[in-house]
């Protein structure tokens, strides 16, 4: 994650109309919690399939302001490959977090970040998407400004309100 990927990352999700992230099978509750932090600092971020369908049915009506950040990971989901060329096709800018360098020449993804997901026992390690998706959440923050900090600021107030937990 060198900075100039980390800039080009912030800079693509903090210039589109809409950020649409995508994931599946273990990647989509990293996906979800990314979506989540995120829209508090970005409003236009969504997390897609918003019904478990395809992800292909929410980008219907993007376009070349948008932009489609994927997250796949071995073994890597044909549904989201798929969403990616049709974002693609579409004229989306593409952003991928992976753990390979699969053939993305295809893709031709504006930046690519590779986590690393060896792990000492038969299931993938996920802290290297985690740290990924952690850095680009405090990239955003800080990008956001004073805006971003009224935004958590208000989130934790209402957040306080509604459920009765602490704003601390």
């Amino acid at each position: 994650m060198t900075p100039e990927v980390s800039e080009k990352f912030v800079s693509v999700l903090t210039n589109a109309r809409t950020v649409y992230v995508t994931a599946t099978s273990t990647s989509y509750t990293l996906a979800s919690y990314f979506q989540h932090i995120a829209r508090l600092v970005l409003p236009n971020v969504q997390f897609i399939p918003r019904d478990m369908a395809n992800p292909i049915v929410d980008l219907n009506f993007a376009d070349d302001r948008d932009v489609l950040l994927a997250i796949t990971v071995n073994p890597y989901s044909q549904v989201t490959i798929n969403a990616c060329k049709f974002a693609r096709e579409k004229g989306l800018k593409l952003l991928i977090i992976t753990d390979s360098d699969l053939p993305l020449s295809e893709l031709s993804p504006e930046a690519v970040l590779t986590a690393e997901m060896e792990s000492p026992y038969v299931f993938a390690c996920y802290l290297g998407v985690m740290a990924i998706l952690e850095s680009l959440l405090h990239l955003l923050v800080i990008a956001g400004g004073e805006q971003a900090a009224a935004n958590i600021k208000s989130y934790r107030h209402l957040k306080a309100k509604v459920d009765g937990t602490s704003p601390f």
